[in-house]
């Protein structure tokens, strides 16, 4: 004897629809994940990248405070040699000679523990580091910012994501409960090996309803889980949409201080080598002390230090903000050699 069975689901209660749209909920979910993390690494290497930079303008700035200390120094132990100043003035001079090397060493383990975050996430030493270009795409206001962010965070989207799957959880508990609807069709035919005339054939054709009577509460009770979950992902996307727009908020600000702080910056170190190519030549006539000269070669040292500082902000600031809205991607956020 042979038996074949076919039967389709004609109606299931919603069941089928809502699992589906959970599933479709779960695929947009697991892209914005995806899309996060890809934007996360995306920013860490943006700052890995402006840390090494940073860490070469510090060291440049570093060392060139140390040639400099070491002409005061040598200069000042000529002077005195010629009776010209005192011991105190060469005992301050070599006082900022030696802090600036010992700063230069400082300076030189910072770089190097920013050279190995650089090969951690990038997977090879920074070689010639350029500088990065502007950022591209970037918002032409804050409240365009906090628009774009609705159709383009990841966490937003994710959190949208989580709400749709969880209310589709609802409609697939409550379809156990409901009426099930099949069409079945059945082919049976049997023989003896023994008779040739006893060959039968069974053809079926029918459809089938069934509902759930009694299941001791489970089903009303899976549901009323369902729908507390569903109310928990509703907070959550509320919660996620003020946080994204307190990191929206913050990345603009950001970006605007950096800005300013570049420009300020580079204005500083403009005035403070001006200023120091003035105390020195003044120095040469006698119109100025070792101490203000030493000053003045601070001063310059904290421009520089200052203006390396504002450029490895604004770097990251433009970046923060393009991550904030969720649009930072390889051409919008490429960095100098590397276009990620």
């Amino acid at each position: 004897s042979a038996n074949a069975g076919v039967s389709q689901l004609l109606f299931g209660g919603g069941r089928v629809l809502a699992s589906t749209r959970a599933a479709r909920a779960q695929i947009a979910g697991a892209v914005a994940d995806y899309e996060l993390a890809q934007q996360t690494l995306l920013l860490d290497v943006t700052r890995a990248y402006a840390d090494v930079r940073q860490g070469q303008a510090v060291l440049t700035a570093r060392q060139q405070n140390v040639d400099n200390l070491n002409r005061l120094f040598e200069y000042a132990q000529a002077q005195f040699d010629a009776g010209v100043v005192t011991r105190t003035d060469v005992a301050q001079a070599q006082a900022r000679y030696a802090q600036a090397r010992t700063q230069l060493v400082q300076a030189q383990a910072l770089y190097a523990a920013a050279d190995q975050a650089y090969q951690r996430l990038v997977g090879r030493p920074p070689s010639d580091l350029q500088a990065p270009l502007p950022a591209t795409g970037l918002p032409i206001s804050l409240q365009a910012a906090l628009d774009q962010s609705v159709n383009t965070s990841p966490l937003l989207i994710g959190a949208q994501a989580a709400t749709l799957e969880a209310d589709a959880n609802v409609d697939v508990a409550a379809a156990q409960g409901r009426m099930n609807v099949t069409l079945e069709a059945g082919y049976g035919a049997g023989a003896d090996f023994n008779d040739d005339t006893s060959e039968t054939t069974n053809d079926s054709v029918g459809v089938r309803v069934s509902v759930p009577l009694f299941q001791g509460g489970a089903i009303r009770s899976r549901t009323r889980a369902q729908r507390a979950l569903r109310s928990a992902s509703n907070l959550d996307l509320a919660a996620t949409q003020r946080s994204v727009q307190e990191n929206v908020t913050n990345a603009w600000t950001g970006l605007a201080s950096a800005r300013s702080a570049v420009d300020s910056a580079r204005q500083q170190v403009e005035a403070a080598e001006l200023a120091y190519e003035g105390v020195s030549l003044e120095q040469e006539t006698g119109l100025r002390s070792t101490v203000e000269v030493l000053d003045q070669v601070a001063d310059l040292l904290a421009a520089r230090i200052a203006l390396a500082q504002a450029e490895r902000d604004l770097v990251v600031a433009e970046r923060t903000m393009l991550a904030s809205v969720g649009t930072l991607s390889g051409a919008a956020g490429a960095v100098g050699e590397f276009q990620y």
